[in-house]
């Protein structure tokens, strides 16, 4: 699991004098196994309570005063939504039900475990080396996410648009709703060859997998 912020940014920002910097932004919490087979909902926390765009959206979409991760959001996903899924995954693929989620030493992480599922830190100081996650994974999600943000910016000067009063106009939904996207759009086959960088694992079936898979 690893958590990453993503934020809204205009080129003004720097430059307009008597302007506040935006500092709009959302943290995203992605998890999944080595070879992509099992591809948890990305859990997303924003700022407002109960924004009224998203009253409709999933229970995954949590909200904290800094947007920031916090222990007890931490215990209650790993309870209700990872010990569930991957035990329903496992049992699907004929495995026993055991499992580690392998966490950062975030403060907001805790060493929790359910069963045989249970989470493990990685060695401090050294997350961003053997995070997998931090192996090209994110770094996909993010791209997809500045190439669409910059596209709509774009489109919004052609129109006479400043960047400014553009991005104010880009609601929480819109940005959940894109990462959402591109998180679906990650192939299990790049996820695999992100994390084989740490470590060998059985292709067989993953090597096989087309695009559309």
């Amino acid at each position: 699991m690893r958590n990453t912020n993503l934020t809204k940014k205009n080129n003004e920002e720097n430059e307009a004098p008597g302007f506040k910097k935006d500092k709009t932004r959302v943290t995203i919490a992605a998890c999944c196994n080595a070879d992509g087979s099992c591809k948890l909902p990305l859990v997303v926390i924003g700022k407002s309570a109960k924004p009224r765009k998203l009253k409709n959206q999933s229970k995954n979409t949590s909200y904290q005063k800094n947007c920031w991760m916090t222990a007890q959001l931490f215990k209650d996903w790993f309870k209700s939504e990872f010990v569930p899924q991957v035990t329903d995954f496992l049992k699907k693929s004929g495995l026993p039900a055991r499992a580690v989620l392998l966490i950062d030493n975030c403060k907001a992480h805790l060493s929790l475990k359910v069963g045989e599922i249970e989470t493990m830190f990685f060695p401090p100081k050294v997350t961003s080396i053997i995070q997998p996650l931090d192996q090209g994974i994110l770094e996909c999600l993010k791209i997809r996410y500045k190439n669409t943000l910059f596209t709509e910016i774009f489109n919004a000067q052609k129109n006479n648009d400043s960047d400014k009063e553009f991005t104010k106009t880009i609601s929480q939904k819109e940005t959940i709703d894109w990462i959402s996207q591109y998180w679906n759009e990650i192939y299990s086959f790049t996820i695999y060859k992100c994390r084989n960088r740490l470590l060998t694992i059985d292709t067989r079936e993953v090597a096989t997998q087309t695009e559309n898979d």
